[in-house]
């Protein structure tokens, strides 16, 4: 029951039982004069009506006061960084609808923090081996005699500054796209967008075939084009011989699809890819596992 409701049903019960009592005073006992003096009946029934308006209350307040001090306490446990906590209140009323909010915002805020933990881990782990590599080679480079040995060595290094920046690049994308956007929403046509991005992906060893229907969206330029390059990158890193781009348009639904011949992804891999560092190739120290994450 709303909360309203409760709060009008009560106050109708007060108003009742007040015209009630002005009633019974208005009425002068016989014999007494104007003075209105009450029977041991009446003065029962305006107790009566006072305990039951005093009962009412209690009944409305201190489930309501019940359920305000759990979601106090909740509020106190998230301020002190305990974000497991939820109330898990299914009550149809305007508190009932305050407590899933507060649960949908304690586990939003929880998945947050849990996807930091991982991506801060990865990172320091993405970080460590071109470090090491650096630290090395200059150490290398110092000890050098020859110009040839030095000039290789500058060429290490500069490859793995390389993979540092690279690595800088799609940690920045990634933290952009995640946050609220700031571009406007604009006329587009995916379909030239499409076949812009696949001229630029052209690589010798790959076959791109393609199926465009021209389709009209209201999108960000730039993160759509970065969608279609990742996701077309993706598809060349792993396909044998073929990548085949479909885009297809029914009305004002479209659907973009892109599909290659490689090993494909197992059924219970199709949610982690899209996750930071989650890669298909084990042991790769190139950076990868941040394409898919930045398309989702």
């Amino acid at each position: 029951m709303s909360l309203y409701l409760r709060a009008a049903l009560a106050g109708v019960a007060l108003l009742l039982s007040s015209g009630l009592v002005l009633v019974l005073l208005s009425e002068p006992t016989p014999g007494a004069g104007s003075a209105v003096v009450l029977s041991d009946g009446e003065w029962l029934s305006v107790a009566g009506d006072a305990l039951l308006i005093a009962v009412g209350a209690l009944v409305l307040v201190v489930p309501l006061r019940r359920r305000l001090a759990r979601l106090e306490a909740a509020s106190a446990r998230i301020a002190a960084r305990d974000f497991s906590v939820r109330l898990a209140d299914e009550r149809r009323d305007e508190l009932g609808r305050v407590a899933r909010a507060f649960d949908d915002m304690a586990a939003e805020i929880e998945a947050l923090l849990a996807s930091r933990q991982r991506l801060l881990a990865a990172v320091s782990h993405e970080f460590k081996t071109p470090l090491a590599r650096l630290r090395f080679g200059l150490r290398e480079l110092e000890a050098a005699d020859h110009r040839v040995d030095r000039s290789r060595l500058s060429a290490q290094l500069d490859g793995d500054l390389e993979q540092l920046d690279g690595l800088v690049d799609q940690l920045l994308t990634l933290a952009r796209v995640r946050s609220p956007p700031s571009m406007q929403l604009r006329p587009t046509r995916l379909d030239r967008l499409v076949a812009a991005a696949v001229e630029a992906a052209a690589d010798p060893r790959i076959r791109i075939e393609v199926e465009l229907e021209a389709t009209s969206v209201l999108a960000r330029d730039d993160e759509l084009r970065r969608l279609i390059a990742n996701l077309l990158a993706n598809a060349s890193s792993f396909a044998r011989s073929r990548v085949c781009v479909r885009l297809g348009a029914d009305g004002d639904a479209f659907e973009l699809a892109v599909d290659d011949d490689g090993p494909g992804v197992a059924a219970e891999d199709r949610e982690r890819v899209f996750e930071p560092w989650v890669s298909g190739r084990e042991g790769d120290e190139r950076p990868r596992g941040l394409g898919l994450a930045i398309a989702a």
